[in-house]
């Protein structure tokens, strides 16, 4: 499929009532009584104990640990951060949050404390289930209607001046959620796009990972 003919569905999809309600799809972000307590324990707790009580929940299988400093609560991720990393990210999360993207983690809260930031976000479609790599998919298994979703906003990202060279470089950091739409849940080295930058070819190379 050319560019010209993807950018003239995404027009025409867009003004259809089925794409627009896509962004508002989305759930109002609310804590259950279980995510409740453990941003309270997050907030309160001296880190050893936070460790502690982190591990114990994590053998009881009340959370899952995607990774050493990367904890899954139903569709609630929580992200340990030194303080810089913490705060340096958080601020990357909302600026993309101004933007209102379906693609990307909605910044819930950072917690900022003594030696650590708590980034705690919330990525659709993964309640029951992780994230699964595209790659690992295949791009062509994806709706012709959520690679549009995708574009779009990728578009609306580069019209807003931003770039991530490792998303725009390779499909390494895209993701697929249990309802088969595109996430990229990484966007830690977010940058404006500088003059030298070329936003035509940022553009072509979402089109080249999304439609090739």
């Amino acid at each position: 499929m050319k560019m010209k003919n993807v950018n003239q569905i995404l027009v025409k999809q867009l003004n259809s009532s089925q794409i627009k309600g896509e962004h508002n799809m989305i759930p109002a972000i609310k804590y259950d009584d279980f995510m409740k307590n453990i941003v309270e324990r997050i907030k309160f707790y001296d880190n050893e104990t936070l460790t502690e009580s982190l591990m114990t929940m994590i053998k009881r299988g009340d959370i899952e640990q995607v990774g050493g400093n990367f904890y899954k609560y139903k569709n609630f991720h929580i992200l340990e951060l030194f303080k810089k990393d913490g705060n340096n990210y958080s601020q990357k999360l909302k600026t993309l949050d101004k933007l209102d993207l379906s693609i990307t983690p909605k910044l819930v809260e950072t917690i900022d404390k003594e030696k650590n930031v708590y980034i705690i976000t919330q990525i659709q479609g993964t309640e029951k289930s992780n994230l699964t790599p595209l790659w690992k998919i295949g791009n062509q298994n994806i709706s012709k209607e959520n690679k549009l979703i995708a574009f779009k906003d990728l578009q609306k990202l580069t019209k807003a001046g931003f770039v991530d060279d490792r998303i725009a470089g390779s499909n390494e950091l895209w993701y697929v959620n249990s309802d088969n739409k595109i996430i990229l849940p990484n966007f830690d080295r977010l940058r404006p796009i500088t003059p030298t930058d070329k936003p035509r070819k940022i553009i072509e190379s979402y089109y080249n990972i999304l439609f090739k």
